[in-house]
């Protein structure tokens, strides 16, 4: 890292004292943003940060005192949650900054920032692949899922993505780029150009291309079940013969209805893959676009991109308990809002009465949230 540009000027550190270049790379001049910018910034990443702390907090909480989760479900989304709150942590670390327009934490602590958010996204977005992976294996698998899916498997797999996670990030810091402060997005990343194409193809394979790819196929999986159940359950239906002058009358069915659970699996597949292609593609594009053309992604894109895929972090609160029948319940339950739980009971009893026969354990099993 002998010369970095700086303000759009090229810098050469080593010509530089290493605190004078310090202050050099990691304090960009205060005029490149204006007031109201800098009050609206301040704000939006104060209030992202704090609502992925709290919430993820929030998540940890329900899913702990929700019993009806089956374990290994619930040690993915207790990981899951536990790396997103740690992304919050981190993330706050920005709020400062962004409204002094310096970093003064040290080149140290911006240096350890970077690589633990890092770190964290990666081990975020690996224990979302596992927790579908998961949900997936109910599915097709649901006579034999306790057994194949067990809590100390869940465990196994939830230290081998965090000890993944950190020997990835750590093992490839000495090839990775420079570490720069960003005055815009108010946060210490890699300043991505032509000389780390390859570690930039990397990194977008590991945060998006395999994960995205994952949960389309897993979603394509699922459609193709649901379309295999829909003609099974049309072939089982009467149908009425006709003639112009009589109909003949049978007994009456209901319309034919796939399991509920696999409605609801289908939908969280696509809720999961459409958060996720929302926040993590974007970002991916820009940091390939930088390196393989080695111009700087603009100001206020990267801030985009950057906070976009940070804010992935509570979108999976919101997706896991909302869309969670007993994640909801015992959250209206914990916050002792009667509103909120009559609205949660009316919701499942609604649900229940689509099917009129007691849910069998397969139809347990394509419940994608249980």
């Amino acid at each position: 890292m002998n010369s970095m540009d700086i303000a759009g000027e090229n810098v050469n550190v080593s010509d530089l004292g290493a605190e004078a270049a310090f202050l050099q790379v990691f304090t960009p001049r205060k005029d490149d943003i204006s007031t109201h910018l800098v009050v609206l910034r301040t704000i939006f990443i104060a209030v992202d940060s704090v609502f992925i702390i709290l919430s993820n907090l929030f998540c940890i909480w329900v899913i702990y005192r929700t019993l009806t989760l089956s374990d290994s479900a619930k040690v993915f989304m207790i990981a899951l949650a536990a790396a997103d709150f740690s992304v919050g942590v981190i993330a706050a670390f920005s709020v400062v900054p962004a409204a002094t327009g310096n970093w003064f934490w040290g080149e140290g602590l911006c240096r350890a920032t970077a690589a633990l958010v890092t770190i964290f996204c990666l081990a975020s977005v690996s224990f979302l692949v596992c927790l579908s992976v998961d949900r997936m294996i109910a599915v097709k698998k649901s006579l034999h899922y306790p057994n194949i899916m067990t809590r100390k498997k869940a465990v196994v797999i939830t230290v081998g993505v965090c000890v993944a996670s950190v020997a990835a990030i750590g093992g490839s810091w000495l090839v990775s780029p420079p570490v720069l402060y960003s005055n815009v997005s108010a946060t210490c990343a890699w300043k991505w150009d032509n000389d780390h194409i390859i570690y930039a193809c990397v990194i977008s394979l590991c945060f998006f291309i395999l994960p995205s790819s994952v949960l389309i196929v897993m979603y394509w999986i699922m459609f193709k079940i649901s379309r295999k159940h829909t003609r099974m359950i049309a072939n089982q239906a009467p149908v009425p013969t006709t003639s112009r002058d009589v109909v003949t009358q049978q007994p009456q069915r209901a319309a034919p209805q796939l399991p509920q659970g696999e409605h609801k699996a289908i939908k969280m597949f696509c809720v999961i893959t459409i958060a996720f292609t929302v926040a993590w593609l974007p970002y991916s594009v820009a940091i390939l676009y930088s390196s393989i053309q080695n111009v700087p992604v603009p100001q206020w894109l990267g801030f985009l991109v950057t906070w976009g895929a940070l804010s992935n972090s509570w979108f999976n609160v919101i997706i896991y308990v909302c869309m969670n029948g007993a994640l909801r319940e015992t959250a209206c339950r914990l916050l002792r809002n009667q509103k909120c739980r009559r609205f949660a009971r009316c919701c499942n009893k609604s649900r229940a009465a689509v099917v009129n026969v007691p849910q069998s354990h397969n139809d347990q099993a394509y419940d994608i949230t249980s």
